[in-house]
């Protein structure tokens, strides 16, 4: 019998003596577990039969060690290097603090001792547990150790290889033909550097950016992203990889890989599940290499409806007159992003 299949046990009987559920609870959801190979835990809060918070109070109560909260608490990310992404996703366990030789790490069971042993083994260091959330822990783990391992991917590739531009394949599209962003992620054939342009590009998108910025730096890539008008650090990259990621986004904005000392201005037409952007690209030189900067039209996100674009009653009055009138001229100003374009738009229909 499995350390895992003692604990579910384990778990169960402890649930049901403390009162949080009965047997009849118990025995569904062990076999919705078997059947779909969940985790005990997270299957009586699928059932409904516990919240995430009563699971996690719980265990906080029986093991003995303090209950920590993924989403709220802020991880050095430096801290993520210690745990192989490997270990990381096959016990769910997440390093989130450390002082001297004591890692404390965040872990669904802080009573497995097959993982803390690994641990220890692969770390170096004392292993002390937390109890978190397993869906947080999955959340956190693949957010984070899927985007390491394709920094590590895309890292491996330039270190093999001499240059990037020797080994991209440009492929003619027909015309007003969209890049699916999905498809290139999940595909075993996209490069890794590929799949980094395309998770940066999705990533900004689904948090309705409004313009993405690849930056050079002396010694880093940093990638920022606007959102309600505000600029924010979305992550930095290793400076080693600017010129790959420079270019793959060259090739898919369709300009001059080539041309290094002029602006350049671009777009690309892309899908991302089930919306469709366009892109404006543009690249501009800089003392530390070229500077990407993208503008994101959502058009699944515009509403061409002067009703609903936020104007006052007596505003929207002036204004539907100003359009009306058949002289003169309206102008419509505003920062980046603000809704100049979408105004426009809406007042020719």
């Amino acid at each position: 019998m499995t350390l895992f299949i003692i604990y579910c046990m384990r778990l169960g009987e402890m649930l049901v003596q403390a009162g949080l559920i009965n047997e009849e609870m118990l025995s569904e959801a062990i076999e919705v577990q078997k059947r779909e190979g969940t985790r005990l835990g997270s299957t009586l809060v699928k059932l409904g039969y516990l919240t995430s918070k009563e699971l996690l109070d719980f265990l906080s109560k029986k093991f003995n060690c303090p209950a920590f909260d993924l989403s709220e608490d802020s991880i050095d990310e430096e801290l993520l290097k210690i745990v192989p992404a490997e270990l990381a996703m096959r016990y769910l366990v997440v390093p989130v603090k450390r002082k001297g030789k004591i890692l404390t790490v965040a872990m669904v069971n802080p009573g497995d001792l097959a993982a803390i042993e690994d641990l220890q083994f692969a770390t170096g260091h004392e292993i002390r547990p937390v109890v978190a959330a397993e869906e947080s822990l999955i959340d956190f783990i693949q957010d984070k150790y899927q985007s390491q391992k394709l920094l590590s991917d895309v890292m491996h590739e330039i270190e093999e290889s001499e240059g990037l531009e020797g080994s991209v394949e440009l492929i003619e599209e027909k015309k007003d033909e969209e890049e699916d962003m999905s498809a290139i992620f999940e595909s075993d054939e996209s490069s890794p550097v590929m799949k980094l342009a395309s998770q940066i590009i999705t990533d900004a998108v689904k948090m309705n950016a409004s313009d993405l910025h690849i930056e050079p730096y002396e010694k880093s890539l940093r990638v920022r992203i606007r959102v309600d008008g505000i600029l924010h650090e979305y992550k930095k990259l290793p400076f080693k990889i600017r010129n790959a990621l420079v270019t793959v986004f060259k090739v898919m904005a369709k300009l001059k890989v080539e041309e290094k000392r002029l602006p350049q201005d671009g777009r690309i037409k892309a899908r991302i599940g089930n919306r469709i952007v366009d892109l404006r690209v543009s690249s501009i030189p800089t003392i530390f290499g070229e500077k990407i900067a993208f503008r994101i039209l959502d058009r699944t996100a515009v509403n061409l409806d002067l009703d609903v674009l936020g104007f006052d009653e007596e505003s929207l009055k002036r204004f539907r007159r100003a359009i009306k009138t058949p002289f003169g001229i309206v102008l419509v100003t505003g920062p980046t992003g603000c809704g100049k374009t979408t105004t426009l738009y809406s007042a020719l229909l």
